[in-house]
Parts: structure tokens; C-alpha cells; sequence
């Protein structure tokens, strides 16, 4: 049964709470929805503990530093690790170009072209 998108996933921590990891049974269906059975086994074997440090630092952003960086980004519309609501969230506090894809959190497996297209026309439209 596919994962509520509205939660966040199932995350296993470490005894000391410095790593996450994402309960096994989730990993395809949070990341890997709309990617071939194929890819997703593959890419699930490559999942691991992550850091939860990033999570926990707050960022300190400028307008004349991070503010002057072109930023684009892709929204990915079947996202289950990050849902669109949230993502839309994030787009509108920081503002940036932004494009659509109609895949899962990780289109460089479920549509590898789709994403390349994507990016080159973002490189394309983005000042040097």
C-alpha cells in the first residue's frame, strides 16, 4: 500500500540521533514510485544513513551572497519524500525559476532524459 504523502517517511535513528535511515520497507515507495522495478532495486541497495546535522543547522543567507545566485528549480509532481505542497512551500520562500516533472523524488532514475532536457534548458536560460 503506497505511503501517505501528507507524512514524512518512516526514519529509523541511530542510538546517539546523529543518522537517519529510512525504514527498508519505505525506501521504493518513498523515492522510487514511478521508477522501474529494475532501478529502484538497485538504487534501494544504495540507500544508507544520512546526517542528521544538515537537518539541524539553521542557514544564514544573505541577499547580497545566496540573493544574487540565479536559482531554478524542479518540482517533482508524484514527490512522496517531499510532497508538492511542500515543495511549493519552499519555492516560495525562496524564490526561483521553476519547472515541472511528472515523476517520482528521483528523476535521474525514473526519467534520466526527461531531467538531462530539463536542466539543459535551465543552463540555457540562466546568466553566466
Amino acid at each position: 500500500m503506497p505511503r501517505d504523502p501528507s507524512r514524512p517517511p518512516d526514519l529509523l535513528l541511530s542510538d546517539d540521533r546523529t543518522r537517519s535511515t529510512l525504514v527498508p520497507a519505505a525506501i521504493r515507495d518513498t523515492f522510487y514510485n514511478t521508477t522501474s522495478e529494475e532501478w529502484a532495486a538497485r538504487a534501494a541497495s544504495l540507500v544508507g544513513p544520512e546526517p542528521m546535522q544538515p537537518w539541524l543547522t539553521p542557514l544564514k543567507l544573505t541577499r547580497q551572497g545566496y540573493g544574487r545566485v540565479p536559482r531554478a528549480y524542479i518540482e517533482c509532481l508524484r514527490d512522496r519524500a517531499i510532497p508538492l505542497e511542500l515543495q511549493r512551500l519552499m519555492v516560495a520562500a525562496t524564490p526561483c525559476r521553476v519547472t515541472s516533472m511528472d515523476t517520482d523524488h528521483s528523476p535521474f532514475f525514473s526519467a534520466p532524459e526527461a531531467l538531462c532536457e530539463q536542466l539543459s534548458a535551465i543552463q540555457t536560460l540562466t546568466p553566466r
